[in-house]
């Protein structure tokens, strides 16, 4: 169903046969053949999934949900998922604040210095999806990376 192709430089390929006759790739760069032999795995059961109209298992739909941007916009443009939505942080904020209509108003106005705070920090079109801030935005403000997905700040020091 799927199948690695390497090249000389390391950089390898999942070549695979959807539901028509058409060969399609997806190009994973360089990785080992131990990973790469892990993303076929996990496409042969998104084509698996698209050619008998079942729903994901499970694991993959986890890994869907972990993967990086760039592999799921490869995986999109061959047809095996559908394209994710960019959310934004300014349109993400006014649509949630705008649905929920059961708050009071004096919540509202708490909402709002938080929204404009969040987009004078962040900027309006930072997408919702990035988990941690960039080294330039932690300089001052006593921030650590403990992993790559974790941002610990350390309170404000009490005078």
């Amino acid at each position: 169903m799927a199948s690695i192709a390497g090249e000389k430089n390391g950089r390898r390929t999942i070549q695979l046969v959807g539901d028509g006759s058409r060969r399609r790739s997806i190009r994973l760069g360089k990785m080992s053949q131990r990973h790469a032999e892990a993303v076929k795995f996990r496409v042969e059961q998104l084509v698996t999934a698209a050619n008998t109209g079942h729903a994901v298992d499970g694991e993959t739909a986890r890994w869907l949900s972990t993967i990086s941007d760039d592999l799921y916009d490869r995986l999109a443009r061959t047809g095996l998922v559908p394209m994710r939505e960019r959310a934004t942080l300014g349109p993400f904020l006014d649509r949630y604040f705008s649905m929920r209509t059961d708050v009071k108003p004096t919540t509202k106005v708490v909402w709002e210095n938080t929204r404009r705070n969040l987009v004078k920090f962040f900027g309006a079109d930072r997408t919702t999806r990035r988990k941690s801030l960039t080294p330039a935005q932690t300089q001052s403000g006593g921030c650590s990376f403990p992993s790559p997905d974790t941002v610990v700040c350390a309170p404000p020091a009490k005078v």
